[in-house]
């Protein structure tokens, strides 16, 4: 491996694990509750953040092919940071909604820019055959640095909540220098010369026109957004089950080292048989199914097996999408994919918002996680040959 990529390498992983040093990512629900908010109102505010990221994903993805993708992801790291200010500055349901447009806006920008640089810069290096092997390591990187900061929050609340935002906001004012570090040098099929709708229409065009392709961006979509969503709601389940506002940080911070070791070790899982792979997936809604109906340390083991076997299946999924796109717009395409998560978790979020009103997040958990069961044995026995079969690649 070139000296060059070798740096690039440590670069993107620096990038992913200053991102994801955020003391306050297993208390910002305990937050809102403390200030009154309801389990349907938190959910209501999760909507809204995925509606921003619905609005600006794709448009964004565009711009990651047009403009220069380092510069992009430093602007959405700035603009994340202000939506932590809001939640420091003005702590109410109003305040709050704030944070999470700002939030939602910065990760339009950086989300399928990110991966579309990651990408390129290895195809650049002639490997990006182990992108999911790169992406997963980065990404285990980016949670372990997650873990820290969890089992760090459980202390740093004892300062207030005050202390742990601003120290959320330098880590992710710091990612966006790292950011600024890294490559922005290839770029295949040049775009800059293409009017902006027309890379729009252009590149929703390519993610949609092959079946398999399809079949990979809606499942990988669909376990992407269980994972997202559940994830927000386990520091809050943890605390209603009984635990302490300190014991539930170090909790948390166990599923987020298991999701470390899921991401880290994908690439040895890649071609995995659709049985097998289906399975997997019948699996981690069963344990998600009886995390909702097992109290105490039961809860928590079923809570971090759940994790480790969701984790692994949306890491290989990313990679299989990555490499069906050649050519331009890998960014708007990656972008179209990260739209349908968002559509999906709006969804979700409302019919976890209203099941959590006629029986708690134990029941949240419980019938999400039969659903996940059984949408898995719905596409083995309906769609067994798209998922064995290799994406065909989506070129211009």
């Amino acid at each position: 491996m070139q000296p060059d990529i070798k740096r690039t390498i440590r670069k993107i992983y620096a990038y992913q694990a200053v991102k994801d040093f955020i003391l306050l990512y297993p208390l910002y629900v305990i937050l809102f509750a403390s200030h009154g908010l309801s389990t349907f109102q938190i959910s209501t505010l999760f909507i809204l953040w995925s509606l921003t990221d619905l609005v600006t994903n794709v448009p964004m993805g565009v711009l990651a092919d047009k403009f220069s993708r380092k510069h992009l992801l430093a602007l959405g790291m700035l603009i994340e940071a202000l939506g932590f200010l809001a939640w420091w500055l003005w702590p109410t349901y109003l305040g709050f909604a704030l944070g999470f447009i700002l939030w939602g806006t910065g990760g339009g920008l950086s989300d399928g820019t990110y991966e579309a640089l990651v990408f390129d810069e290895l195809k650049g290096a002639g490997i990006e055959g182990q992108y999911v092997k790169i992406n997963g390591r980065a990404a285990s990187f980016a949670l372990v640095a997650n873990c820290l900061a969890t089992v760090l929050a459980g202390v740093a609340i004892v300062l207030g909540y005050g202390f742990v935002i601003s120290m959320s906001m330098a880590a992710v004012l710091l990612s966006a220098l790292f950011a600024l570090s890294l490559p922005d040098t290839h770029r295949y099929e040049q775009v800059a010369d293409m009017r902006y709708f027309a890379m729009l229409t252009e590149g929703i065009k390519r993610a949609l026109h092959n079946r398999t392709l399809l079949a990979l961006i809606l499942l990988g979509s669909f376990i992407g957004t269980i994972y997202g969503v559940i994830e927000e709601y386990v520091p809050l389940l943890l605390h209603q089950a009984g635990f302490s506002i300190h014991i539930v940080p170090p909790l948390v911070a166990l599923t987020v080292l298991v999701a470390a070791l899921a991401s880290f070790i994908a690439h040895r899982y890649e071609n995995l048989s659709t049985r097998t792979f289906m399975t997997l997936l019948v699996l981690s809604g069963l344990l998600l199914m009886l995390s909702g109906i097992v109290l105490g340390l039961g809860a928590i083991a079923l809570i971090i097996s759940y994790t480790f076997f969701i984790k692994l299946l949306s890491t290989i999924f990313d990679g299989k999408v990555q490499h069906s796109i050649r050519g331009g717009l890998r960014a708007t395409i990656t972008s179209v994919s990260i739209f349908v998560v968002e559509i999906m978790s709006i969804a979700t979020y409302l019919v976890y918002g209203v099941l959590s009103r006629h029986g708690g997040n134990f029941a949240s958990f419980k019938y999400i996680g039969a659903f996940v069961a059984l949408v898995a044995l719905g596409y083995l026995l309906l769609a067994p040959r798209l998922l064995s079969a290799r994406a065909a690649p989506v070129s211009g």
